[in-house]
């Protein structure tokens, strides 16, 4: 069963950071998300996401 997980940013910068990684859907300037059929993988990418993103502020 797939799983989606949707991430929203402060900044569209972020978002434009995460947009990069394949696989990732950009849905709104701040919102990004990712779909796998593996929870932890889908968590994983969020994870990195995020810590990307981090990196930019």
């Amino acid at each position: 069963m797939p799983v989606t997980l949707t991430l929203q940013f402060m900044f569209s910068a972020m978002a434009d950071v995460a947009e990069l990684v394949p696989g990732v859907q950009r849905l709104d300037p701040l919102t990004v998300s990712f779909t796998s059929s593996d929870y932890l993988e889908a968590f994983h990418c969020i994870r990195a996401l995020i810590l990307m993103a981090g990196a930019v502020a």
